[in-house]
């Protein structure tokens, strides 16, 4: 019995001693990639690793003492993401965080430090303008700036151009200002991640040698009042369809346009000055009047001084522009009835229903085969407006114009001598008290048949 006791106390006193020489769990060890991370002033996602030794399964590191301005953390096993907001102060900015495993020996610090965000500077926000225009140049710095960013100057205002070609200065083109007030315009100037710049720009009004003041506008002209800076100078005063002057961009542009206009007027090889002595002014207008223009048609004003005896520009050109009322249509019910059609002779009647007004009515001689409906209507239509401003160049009235053309109630036409297999067309139009076409053209066409 004593051998066995002795036995089992061996037994046991040998397997206490093998537990004890197992390898004890030691402390987790945690460290960092980098312990400090340098983020550009934009912002954005870093990572950074980390590892432990003696690491407890399915545990993580955590984090403290993240600022708002990293507003969100993303953990894994062996990486921890931050996501940091964009920095719009100039000034950088740094946070301490510390980051913990569980059962760790101690925590470790990451250290993130932000770039300060882009700002630019301009010597001056505010540029005042002559009215005859400037080019100035206009120095800028950029605190923090950042690779890769875009770099804007941009205007609010065609008559104002910028130039960014040259490093840390802004070039400013400002135009003459040709209006009689003073104008204003805003250049912005961005800069990736910097808050805009504005550079406002005001500039005086111009001085100019005559003022213009239009009056009352009807369909066929225009008053107007002319003041002038020297009563004494010279000037011509000119209106023309916008259509005509579309390409005069510039003063001399204009000045060149009357120009050929009076050679063209020249026909009898005076020159070109004895023709324009006719439109030579001086002197204020008041109530002046203009006629026999085109109904609802944008015509320009202008004028500008002249030298009294060689009839040069001497001034900048004053220009406005004004619109032509539009006659009144009416809705004229006509009917057009061929009574005889023959070479010998061609009658039609014109008569109208439920209008009382004037009309004209009268037959289009000059077709061509090619001719199609559309085509004749326009080139009636034209050749009344033509006939209405010419008869009021040479002095007619509207009064005279309805009186030489126009009919009330119906109209009876009779034409000889047309020529066979030729088409003609009958037409008609409402006129009103100005004489301006306010219908539309009605036509009727007819083949004379051959004999």
């Amino acid at each position: 019995m004593k051998i066995r006791t002795l036995l089992l106390s061996l037994a046991a006193s040998a397997i206490l001693i093998g537990c004890n020489t197992q390898k004890e769990q030691l402390p987790p060890v945690l460290s960092l990639s980098s312990s400090e991370a340098t983020v550009a002033s934009e912002g954005g996602n870093i990572t950074v690793h980390y590892q432990v030794e003696n690491a407890i399964a399915d545990a993580k590191a955590e984090i403290t003492g993240a600022p708002a301005w990293i507003p969100q953390t993303e953990i894994t096993a062996n990486s921890i993401t931050l996501s940091i907001d964009q920095n719009k102060d100039i000034t950088a900015r740094e946070a301490q965080l510390t980051i913990t495993y569980p059962k760790a020996v101690k925590p470790v610090t990451l250290k993130i430090r932000q770039i300060g965000g882009p700002e630019l500077k301009l010597a001056q926000t505010v540029l005042e303008v002559p009215e005859k225009g400037i080019q100035t140049k206009i120095s800028y710095t950029l605190v923090n700036p950042a690779a890769g960013a875009e770099f804007n100057a941009i205007p609010d205002a065609e008559w104002v151009r910028t130039d960014l070609s040259v490093e840390n200065e802004l070039k400013i083109i400002v135009s003459a200002n040709d209006e009689a007030k003073a104008r204003k315009a805003t250049v912005t100037l961005s800069y990736t991640g910097a808050p805009d710049v504005l550079l406002e720009i005001n500039q005086e009004a111009a001085k100019l040698p005559f003022t213009i003041d239009v009056k009352e506008i009807t369909k066929s002209g225009f008053t107007l009042d002319l003041t002038c800076e020297n009563e004494s100078m010279s000037y011509f005063l000119q209106v023309a369809p916008n259509r005509s002057v579309a390409n005069c961009k510039t003063d001399e542009d204009f000045y060149q346009y009357d120009i050929n206009f009076y050679k063209e007027m020249d026909n009898y090889s005076l020159g070109w000055d004895v023709v324009a002595a006719q439109d030579k002014k001086s002197g204020n207008l008041k109530d002046y009047a203009v006629s026999s223009l085109e109904p609802d048609t944008d015509y320009t004003i202008y004028v500008y001084g002249i030298n009294p005896d060689s009839y040069r520009r001497i001034t900048r050109v004053v220009r406005v522009t004004i619109k032509t009322l539009a006659p009144v249509k009416v809705d004229a019910d006509f009917k057009i009835d061929i009574t005889e059609q023959t070479a010998a002779k061609t009658t039609a009647t014109i008569s109208t229903s439920n209008y009382d007004g004037w009309f004209v009515a009268k037959l289009y001689k000059n077709t061509k085969p090619e001719y199609t409906d559309a085509d004749v209507i326009k080139r009636i239509e034209d050749h009344w407006v033509d006939e209405v401003k010419t008869s009021g160049w040479i002095g007619y009235t509207p009064e005279h114009i309805i009186a030489e053309h126009g009919s009330k109630t119906s109209k009876n036409l009779e034409y000889t001598n047309l020529e066979a297999g030729k088409r003609y067309y009958f037409y008609v139009f409402a006129i009103d008290d100005a004489a301006l076409r306010c219908s539309d053209v009605m036509i009727k066409s007819f083949v004379i048949p051959a004999k």
